[in-house]
């Protein structure tokens, strides 16, 4: 199975956090899936980081791309099409980062690791149990 972890699913993932569900864990380690991450998730980080809208134990570069080469966890680029799907992207969720995510979740039929509901509005199996 092919997943995208959104931004949220990611830092819990990486700080294994309670509020990450068991499942979802495994389903990110387990060898017969491919986790994916944005690079949009990285630049979230590192925004939010810096005007302090987010406080994590590490920096986006080097510790989040070595932690994420670490688990297996591969790196998507953001590619042209992606950001002209955006212009017709109804507006279900108004976060420019998660609708990223989301247009590259749909063009590559990803399965999306995410606690927000809204995703589903966008026809994407979610994953979140």
């Amino acid at each position: 199975m092919d997943l995208l972890l959104d931004t949220s699913a990611l830092i819990l993932f990486l700080e294994a956090s309670k509020r990450l569900p068991r499942t979802v864990k495994e389903l990110i380690e387990s060898s017969d899936n491919r986790a994916m991450v944005s690079i949009v998730s990285a630049w979230e980080i590192a925004i939010k980081s810096a005007i302090g809208k987010l406080s994590i134990r590490y920096r986006v570069e080097p510790d989040l791309r070595l932690a994420l080469m670490s688990n297996g966890i591969e790196m998507l680029p953001v590619t042209w099409e992606d950001i002209g799907r955006l212009e017709s992207l109804p507006l279900h969720h108004g976060d420019p980062f998660d609708r990223m995510l989301i247009v590259q979740a749909m063009r590559l039929r990803l399965h999306a690791v995410t606690p927000d509901e809204t995703w589903d509005r966008y026809g994407i199996s979610r994953i979140w149990t």
